[in-house]
């Protein structure tokens, strides 16, 4: 894992649930009161759990495949992640933060720059945790890198001549674009289901070509909407809205 993830991976490990308390053993036993938990006796940290389960294909991510990984008991886990919906938010809170890492955008950027630049590392983000993304959670441990990314729409927004209430509802804008584009890709990947272009091909086999001759064309023209393409121009047209709504701001 790189190194950018240092504090990630130490507050994910100074937030995981503490060795249960045990009662004052005997004088006899006084020798073994300080023996390490048995994640730390496992040789285990939380870098390399999350370093584990980001091997494994995300449809088979769990506590015992993590373990199985490691060739340790699934229980060496606990003293790091609570449980499987812990293990999966963890991994796809890594997964989504590190596509922030390569925003460099210039301070004195405009700001549809700064706009293109966030949606872009927002999709690969999202993309990124794939199917984990549902249980994708912005909390202390991950937010700075998207929170710090969000500071800089918001103000880029503000400085172009938007209030704030119209410059949140247009990040809000960005940030649907973007889940709309992943979750396509995502079922492309993943489903069983034919394309579209095939399922309209099925749905006009039953009518005459002249009666919807543009689906007919476009049935013959299958164009990729999942493609890095399609990302492209969903933030053109987005962005190409905002731009209007800030022009139509600074001439009142």
């Amino acid at each position: 894992m790189s190194g950018t993830n240092n504090e990630l991976i130490k507050s994910f490990e100074s937030s995981a649930p503490a060795a249960a308390a045990v009662s004052e053993p005997p004088a006899a036993e006084q020798t073994n009161r300080f023996r390490r938990p048995r994640g730390h006796r496992a040789g285990l940290n939380i870098d390399k759990i999350i370093k584990a389960a980001r091997s494994l294909p995300q449809n088979q991510l769990s506590m015992q495949a993590v373990a199985n990984t490691l060739g340790v008991d699934r229980k060496a886990l606990n003293h790091y992640v609570h449980d499987r919906e812990n293990l999966l938010s963890i991994v796809a809170a890594v997964e989504f933060s590190e596509a922030f890492d390569d925003l460099n955008v210039p301070e004195d950027a405009d700001w549809r720059t700064v706009a293109s630049a966030f949606a872009h590392s927002n999709a690969n983000g999202m993309l990124a945790a794939g199917l984990l993304s549902d249980y994708l959670r912005l909390g202390s441990n991950t937010a700075a890198r998207f929170l710090k990314a969000s500071e800089m729409l918001l103000r880029s927004l503000k400085n172009a001549g938007l209030d704030i209430d119209t410059a949140i509802r247009c990040v809000a804008v960005i940030n649907n674009a973007c889940a709309a584009y992943t979750r396509d890709v995502a079922i492309a990947k993943h489903s069983v289901a034919a394309l579209r272009h095939e399922l309209l091909t099925e749905a006009l086999k039953e009518e005459q070509e002249d009666t919807f001759p543009l689906l007919q064309e476009v049935a013959e023209r299958p164009i990729l909407t999942t493609d890095s393409e399609q990302l492209d121009f969903a933030i053109s047209v987005v962005l190409d809205g905002i731009e209007e709504i800030i022009e139509k701001h600074n001439s009142k």
